[in-house]
Order: structure tokens, then C-alpha cells, then sequence
């Protein structure tokens, strides 16, 4: 199987007051982190015989570039102002697979082995589609097969592709988590917070 996984890395941060994703949190840009996790969940399941391509949808050149750098496939975003969903677009029709795995850039605890096994419980599963959930509420990162290429382009605006995992609910595998590690850093106050964690990982 090939998944492609797409790292939604166009927020605005208007919440943050700035640019959040190339803000320095704990030693490097935020969007670093989670980019860096999910290389180290591909090397995991490649090694299980799930093959990978990583991919970057962006409006922003700095990240574009250092993506690239880092072996990564990448996409600028000229609508990123529309929301989540014009991300999930280009991502969705710039690549051929057999399932789309969609990652935000905002939650630096998320990590490597949790993606990972993520991946490998959606594909021994048999499900169409997969979703982490945390404390009860289901949501991205999320992971659908290449038949639903049509509904994920049909998504308008900030809703993401939450709209179709309550559609297809009873086809979504889930895979539940630490809330710690599907946090967002949506304000200066969230980074704060979650600064020391990182500490610990």
C-alpha cells in the first residue's frame, strides 16, 4: 500500500497574533516538529511494507524550501486564506495513492511512533477510513482511501475533513491517543504551556 501523507502547514495564526508555524518553540520553528515526526513514521512503516511520500502544502517559501531540503514533496498554497480545506485540495489532487493521510503543522507533541502505529492499525483494519481520537472526539490526523479523492475535493472553507468522518463514521477505524499529544498551539498562551512537555519528550 501507498499512503500519502500531507502536512497541512498554511495557518494564518491569527489567533497567535503572528505567524505561529515559523515561530522558534523549543530550539526550532513550530512546523519543524511535526514534520520531523512524521519522516521518523515513515521510516517505521516502510519497514512493515506500507511505502510513503510526504507532502507539504504551503504559502510559505522558508518552509516550502527547508521542506524540500529535508527530501519532501511540496506545494505552495496561493488560497490558504479559505482555510484548512484548500490545503487538503492541492494535497489530494497533486498525488496518486492508495490513501491520503492528512497531518496538521500546529502540534509538536505528536510523535513518530504514535503515527506510526496509527498507520499500520489503518491498514490491517481493512477500513476505508481512520481517525485518532482523543478523550473522545475524533478527528484529524485522519487517513482515507483514494475513493473518497472525490468528496475531499469537494471540501469549501475551514471545516476540514471532520464533515466526512462523521459521515462515514461507520466505516472509520479509530485509533485513541494522549490528549497531550493532539494539542494545538493556537496562542502564545498554548505555547507556554506546552514548552515544558517538549522539555520531556
Amino acid at each position: 500500500m501507498h499512503i500519502n501523507l500531507i502536512y497541512l502547514a498554511s495557518g494564518q495564526g491569527r489567533r497567535f497574533g503572528r505567524n505561529k508555524l515559523l515561530t522558534p518553540f523549543a530550539g526550532r520553528p513550530l512546523y519543524q516538529h511535526g514534520f520531523l515526526q512524521l519522516a521518523g513514521a515513515m521510516k517505521y512503516v516502510h519497514q512493515a511494507g506500507i511505502s510513503c511520500d510526504l507532502a507539504v502544502i504551503s504559502p510559505y517559501e522558508t518552509l516550502r524550501q527547508w521542506c524540500r531540503e529535508q527530501g519532501a514533496l511540496v506545494w505552495p498554497n496561493d488560497a490558504s486564506k479559505e482555510g484548512i480545506a484548500a490545503s487538503i485540495r492541492i494535497g489530494t489532487a497533486a498525488l496518486d495513492g492508495d490513501a491520503y493521510g492528512f497531518f496538521v503543522a500546529d502540534r509538536p507533541l505528536l510523535q513518530a511512533r504514535t503515527i506510526a502505529r496509527f498507520l499500520l492499525g489503518y491498514v490491517r483494519s481493512g477500513q476505508s477510513v481512520g481517525a485518532m481520537r482523543a478523550s473522545g472526539v475524533v478527528g484529524n490526523p485522519a487517513v482515507f482511501c483514494s475513493t473518497f479523492c472525490q468528496e475531499l475535493m469537494s471540501l469549501r472553507g475551514d471545516r476540514g475533513a471532520g464533515a466526512l468522518l462523521k459521515k462515514y463514521r461507520e466505516q472509520c477505524w479509530l485509533y485513541d491517543v494522549p490528549s497531550i499529544e493532539l494539542a494545538d498551539i493556537d496562542t502564545e498562551a498554548d505555547a507556554r504551556y506546552l514548552l515544558p512537555l517538549m522539555n520531556k519528550k
